[in-house]
């Protein structure tokens, strides 16, 4: 089984705004992926917004789903998404993302690991 280590989403911008019509960020191509660490960044000044992150053994985004993580990040902030890490996502599987608001600026960054099945 070969291992290769990747960025899933480096400094992706989030622009969903929904938890029932999500962004993917991620799909696991080439087998499980592993997540390693998980940080998104605020780059607005004037509020804070709240970031959850999925994971899906598809690629549909649309319809409900329980989010593994939500997160509220302060304006001009990080937070680390600390519930998403050793998650696995399944071969072709999905991490998808929505934040609690459109006018934020907010951005995600995921690494990992792909193993080959």
């Amino acid at each position: 089984m070969a291992i290769t280590w990747k960025s899933f989403a480096l400094n992706e911008q989030i622009t969903s705004s929904s938890p029932t019509s999500r962004q993917t960020i991620y799909t696991a191509s080439n087998g499980i992926g592993e997540i390693n660490s998980a940080t998104v960044w605020n780059a607005s000044t004037s509020a804070s917004a709240d970031v959850s992150v999925y994971i899906k053994s598809d690629t549909t985004t649309t319809g409900t789903l329980t989010p593994i993580d939500t997160v509220s990040v302060g304006l001009g902030s990080s937070a680390s998404i600390a519930k998403a890490v050793s998650h696995r996502v399944p071969a072709n599987g999905t991490v998808q993302v929505s934040m609690s608001t459109t006018t934020q600026d907010c951005y995600i960054t995921i690494s990992g690991d792909e193993r080959q099945q």
